[in-house]
């Protein structure tokens, strides 16, 4: 498997348990290059490629960092290594890591997506008494509560989504709230949602330009955490073997994440079915 957030494992924040903010992943991928700052790829006019995030998505062939490869089980399918790399890895970890969702706990997760989804079922192995799916697209309802909620609010049928979340929880609001959509009316949302002491953790990506607004007042007074989670959180390598652990096991379905596969030329096709909110992933296979 690789890792589009390999870590060089000697800067300060490698060194400081925190591989996903590594300095040189970071410089290297703002530039699109890899590690030494060069690229190994061009046009067959010698125009020069960029190596996007380490593995540069949808190549035949690609140079990578040694320690972005990760040798996994050869009983693992492909299909499902491919999705483990990056959006289960994404979800599971910002519930696991990030959260650090406990036994008996309430969980809301904003989004039921790629990572969404992935959110849902890595909290539900942490076994919380209650689960809600928040979601403005309405047959996600029956994908959310597949995947392990128990409960569904749909922003667009509720006039107030964190008093409908609250009268869920006993009127105190969602110990851990997990917003990845990246949508800032959905962060706002997570934010009011959880309860004071709990767990805000923003997982989707807003667009540059884009803000989100809290009362000043609330911050100290509610003694909330906001927790920014990025590749789950964790240490990928490590993570990766946690999550195909429990996938043999049976504890996570990620068989059900995989839709349809199709080869390269039909790369298009995958991406309208993003568009059009399909609950399943689309993968690209290689002959």
């Amino acid at each position: 498997m690789l890792s589009w957030s390999p870590n060089c494992g000697h800067c300060f924040y490698c060194l400081g348990s925190r591989p996903t903010l590594c300095d040189t992943y970071t410089e290297a991928a703002g530039i699109g290059a890899l590690w030494d700052g060069t690229g190994r790829i061009r046009t067959p006019g010698g125009e020069k490629i960029h190596h996007f995030s380490q593995v540069s998505s949808f190549a035949e062939h690609m140079v990578v960092p040694e320690n972005g490869c990760v040798p996994i089980h050869p009983e693992i399918p492909a299909t499902i290594a491919a999705l483990v790399g990056c959006a289960v890895t994404t979800g599971y970890g910002a519930a696991v890591n990030d959260a650090n969702v406990r036994a008996g706990s309430s969980v809301a997760i904003w989004g039921v997506g790629g990572v969404g989804l992935n959110a849902l079922m890595g909290a539900k192995v942490r076994g919380p008494a209650i689960i809600i799916g928040v979601d403005v697209n309405p047959e996600k309802e029956a994908v959310a509560k597949r995947f392990g909620a128990i409960h569904f609010v749909n922003p667009r049928e509720v006039e107030d989504v964190p008093a409908a979340i609250r009268e869920l929880t006993e009127g105190r609001g969602a110990d851990y709230t997990i917003e990845c959509s990246g949508r800032p009316e959905a962060i706002e949302q997570a934010y009011h949602s959880a309860r004071p002491g709990g767990t805000v953790v923003p997982v989707g990506e807003a667009r540059k330009e884009e803000t989100v607004t809290f009362p000043a007042r609330l911050l100290p007074d509610e003694q909330k955490r906001i927790v920014g989670s990025y590749y789950g959180g964790g240490v990928p390598e490590r993570d990766f073997h946690q999550i195909l652990g429990l996938y043999r096991r049976g504890m996570l379905d990620l068989d059900a994440l995989v839709g349809e596969t199709m080869p390269l030329d039909r790369i298009n096709d995958g991406f309208r079915m993003l568009d059009e909110g399909v609950e399943t992933r689309s993968v690209v296979v290689f002959d």
